[in-house]
């Protein structure tokens, strides 16, 4: 007895039309990467999304929550693409590369240490001065849910400092999803602080 205004694949012309300030998802119906997906192909529109949360809290991170009579609704917040985020972080990139560049890259062209793969990851800082990769961000063949922009291709992420032999695709794009709700520049040099102890650890 509800009237169908459209489907997930049109529902930024719905937004238009109609005039939507929010829009409210539920977990049970959509996945994550849905969800996603339509807030990266609305997000010139000034529009609210929320949802209707269940058990799988650890893409939301930290939220405000509402009501909605008898409904818990949360706010949905999806910081990589925000542009003040986007700025600092390309920013953040130059900044850090530039330094790498002078004290690092030297080292990693002339391949002084233990082997090729020790100082691969140094070698794609021109990548990163280029504006083709970022510092931190998903891998640049992982699993990426199409139609989302989880930012450009890291040297590392969440998910190079969890990798290991069992890792899932499932898993790759709850990190990914995950790094893209909460991307900051504290969750930026903590990853790098990461990666590093785990470099000197091998």
């Amino acid at each position: 007895g509800v009237e169908i205004l459209g489907s997930i694949d049109n529902i930024g012309k719905v937004i238009l039309d109609n005039k939507a300030s929010e829009v409210i998802f539920s977990a049970e119906v959509l996945s994550y990467a849905d969800m996603l997906t339509v807030i990266g192909r609305t997000r010139m529109a000034a529009v609210n999304f929320r949802l209707v949360p269940s058990s799988m809290e650890v893409i939301i991170g930290k939220t405000h929550i509402d009501e909605l009579g008898d409904i818990p609704l949360v706010d949905i917040e999806y910081n990589i693409d925000r542009p003040t985020n986007r700025f600092l972080k390309r920013t953040f990139d130059l900044a850090c590369a530039l330094v790498l560049m002078v004290f690092l890259y030297p080292w990693a062209a002339l391949g002084r240490r233990s082997g090729p793969g020790t100082w691969a990851p140094v070698l794609l800082l021109p990548e990163v001065l280029r504006g083709r990769m970022s510092l931190v961000g998903p891998p640049r063949h992982g699993a990426s849910p199409a139609g989302i922009y989880l930012g450009r291709p890291g040297v590392t992420g969440l998910v190079q400092i969890n990798l290991r032999d069992d890792l899932q695709g499932e898993e790759i794009e709850k990190y990914n999803l995950y790094y893209a709700k909460n991307q900051s520049l504290m969750l930026d040099a903590e990853i790098l602080l990461k990666t590093l102890i785990l470099s000197l650890k091998n």
